[in-house]
């Protein structure tokens, strides 16, 4: 078999020979090797968008040829259709209709779905390149040739007739976008279909008067979804509104409605229809008894799907929300709505165990607080956010509950943890937005539960939340914020320090609260020695040097009282075998900080005792004769951390006030000087490194 690549010379074949190389090419026994395929494959492409094509897909769509041949045969006139319809005079077209019907409704008579799907595209660009100039009144048509048609199958099976032209329905406005035309004629085709939509109304509620077949009202749903998203205007089908929600509670429909409700929840111009969607708010509504049900019967998913609903609705309509806040008529409503969407919120149970539904609540109160807290005027502001507030700040308390850890972490998988920690950073997102909305107050919440959890002796998870939440609007707090964190700080000695987790996570926010704890000293020595005292513990030693690296970070003249406590731990961590190389790195920046603040000769000392054994692993490298680049290579690694964190001040201070406040009897180091001093010393072993390894480049870098 030649190449083909003129598309003129396949203008000899057969359907015959067409037949022949498409069971050649799809038959599972092929012996065709890969050269034969690609070509075989390029005349097959070329036949679907020849002129020939007219002619032979029909012939192919024969019941007694093979399915791979009928199915070619679908393909290529659904292709000719949509690409090459103007290759037709109107006649042509008119009588490739009429026979396009017929090979549709014979093939939907013996189930061929691959083939009907094909055969129902190619309808659909066929009507679609019809109208309107050749073709007026089409819906009318379509569903007169399918519901009046003398075809037996359709007279014995008249619900198969509907179920047709409603596929034609629900596809014509999705196919409109695929469709091949100049601008000029899409824009009259859009008008066209816009002008006959009345008609796909009235059939759609001939079927709902008539039947009551799933198969059939299933149907309905995603038409009208096809039609709202081809830019329907919503006022059009407000007359199936009640139909629609009252349909939710058939367990039959209930998907494919929620489908739809989802499309009219989230259209982009809802906001232009305020009245209409403030109509559907006692229909909302009732979605809390659908929810009631989902929950007592434990059915997780129907209820995610009414959380969807109201969170979809909600968010797309939160101008609107806002809006009615301030109208005493409409007030109720948007209580109603906001304490519906609460409940879903503060869901019981574990997630995502026993509930998937609070995450999705939380973007509901995103969205919200945004809209909230972008009105200009402060008086309209504080005005809705007055009528907010007490949600807001319940929603607080629901996040410290719902961010708790499991009581038995053996209750998630590895995605199930996966899953909660995704979740806990969605409860941080919006404990931040609440904090915008409510600044002091946010903290005032989260002091109290502390508060009620130490009175009480609560768990240590309960702690651990509200620690975690504290630590997730360090950003936002003021530097001279002297209120409630104060005392917040001061309440954490008392926590039930039971379990590993709740200190690392209170290691964390003190870590993230550096800079603010510069300002409260007296708080700041309990937070020292809660990080010294962690250093011990190795679940710990990544939280805790993380942490007092960022305290000596911002405080380095106050904290350089504390060398005696953490160098000797210091050391022995770096001792540690153990250890990770990051945390190893961290301590060493760690002792490189808080020694820059000391005087040249403690400095000096300090530092003879940590890179003396690390000298001496250079000498015994390089006495070696095996191969000891990467073990130098880390060795000055280690060094070299030490001398940047050293030298990382230089002649800046983390804060003049603080360097001056804090500032002791003993004046800091000389940075340049004792450099230069360790430089001096450690020369011999780096000349003798350089000289080994000079064809390094690792090394000598």
């Amino acid at each position: 078999m030649s190449t083909m690549t003129d598309i003129n010379m396949i203008t000899n074949y057969s359907a015959e020979d067409i037949e022949r190389i498409i069971n050649s090419f799809y038959s599972p026994t092929s012996q065709l090797t890969i050269e034969q395929r690609q070509q075989l494959n390029a005349i097959l492409e070329n036949l679907q968008y020849s002129k020939l094509a007219w002619d032979f897909s029909w012939k192919l769509l024969d019941i007694n040829k093979s399915a791979s041949v009928q199915f070619f045969g679908a393909v290529a006139l659904c292709n000719k259709i949509s690409k090459h319809l103007s290759e037709l005079d109107d006649n042509q077209i008119q009588q490739l209709f009429q026979q396009l019907i017929q090979r549709l409704i014979f093939y939907i008579s013996i189930h061929s779905k691959q083939i009907i799907t094909k055969l129902t595209v190619a309808v659909h660009h066929l009507i679609l390149h019809m109208i309107p100039d050749k073709w007026n009144n089409g819906i009318i048509t379509i569903v007169n040739l399918f519901t009046q048609s003398q075809n037996e199958f359709l007279l014995q099976h008249p619900e198969k007739g509907h179920l047709i032209v409603l596929n034609i329905l629900t596809i014509l406005p999705e196919e409109f976008s695929r469709i091949n035309v100049s601008k000029s004629q899409r824009s009259l085709i859009r008008l066209e279909l816009e002008k006959e939509f009345p008609n796909v109304l009235n059939y759609l509620q001939f079927i709902i008067s008539t039947y009551n077949q799933t198969d059939i009202l299933s149907k309905i749903f995603s038409c009208l979804s096809k039609w709202l998203e081809f830019g329907i205007s919503i006022l059009q089908i407000e007359i199936l509104f009640e139909y629609l929600f009252n349909s939710l509670n058939n367990e039959n429909l209930f998907e494919d409605v929620c489908d739809c409700l989802t499309v009219l929840f989230t259209s982009p111009d809802a906001l232009k229809y305020p009245s209409t969607f403030s109509r559907l708010f006692p229909y909302i509504l009732q979605f809390e008894i659908i929810l009631d049900q989902c929950l007592t019967a434990g059915n997780k998913e129907k209820a995610e799907c009414i959380t969807k609903l109201l969170t979809q609705f909600g968010e797309n309509l939160a101008q609107l929300i806002v809006q009615m806040s301030t109208t005493p008529n409409s007030q109720m409503l948007a209580h109603n709505f906001c304490r519906l969407v609460m409940k879903c919120t503060e869901i019981k149970g574990q997630y995502p165990i026993d509930e998937t539904c609070s995450i999705i609540a939380l973007e509901f109160w995103n969205t919200l607080e945004e809209e909230v807290t972008s009105i200009n005027e402060k008086i309209n502001q504080e005005a809705r956010l007055e009528f907010f507030r007490p949600y807001f700040e319940y929603l607080i308390e629901v996040l410290i509950l719902k961010g708790q850890l499991p009581a038995n972490e053996n209750i998630f998988t590895n995605e199930d943890k996966e899953t909660f920690r995704c979740y806990r950073s969605a409860i941080i997102e919006t404990m931040i937005c609440m904090h915008n909305a409510l600044d002091k107050r946010a903290m005032k919440v989260l002091l109290n539960r502390l508060l009620i959890s130490i009175e009480q002796s609560q768990a240590w998870q309960m702690q651990e939340s509200i620690v975690q939440l504290t630590g997730a609007v360090s950003e936002c707090i003021s530097p001279d914020e002297n209120q409630d964190l104060p005392h917040i700080f001061s309440l954490l000695p008392k926590l039930k320090f039971s379990n590993s987790l709740i200190m690392n996570t209170t290691l964390i926010v003190l870590g993230k609260y550096s800079s603010w704890l510069g300002n409260h000293p007296d708080i700041l020595q309990h937070c020292v020695h809660l990080c010294i005292n962690a250093l011990s513990n190795p679940e710990l030693i990544q939280s805790a040097s993380v942490a007092l690296k960022e305290l000596i970070k911002e405080n380095r003249m106050y904290m350089s009282k504390y060398l005696n406590d953490i160098f000797p731990i210091m050391k022995n961590v770096l001792e540690n075998v153990h250890v990770q190389e990051d945390d190893r790195i961290r301590c060493l920046s760690i002792i490189g900080y808080i020694l820059s603040g000391h005087p040249s000769k403690i400095v000096i000392d300090h530092l003879n005792i940590i890179l003396v054994p690390e000298v001496n692993k250079l000498f015994d490298y390089l006495s070696k004769t095996n191969n000891n680049q990467e073990n130098i290579c880390t060795t000055l690694n280690f060094i070299s951390v030490l001398l940047v964190a050293i030298g990382y001040y230089g002649d800046q201070n983390d804060g003049e006030e603080n360097e001056q406040k804090y500032q002791t009897a003993q004046n800091p180091s000389n940075i340049s000087e004792v450099l230069c001093c360790i430089l001096r010393d450690l020369d011999p072993i780096l000349q003798m490194i350089v000289k080994q390894y000079t064809d390094d480049f690792q090394v000598t870098e």
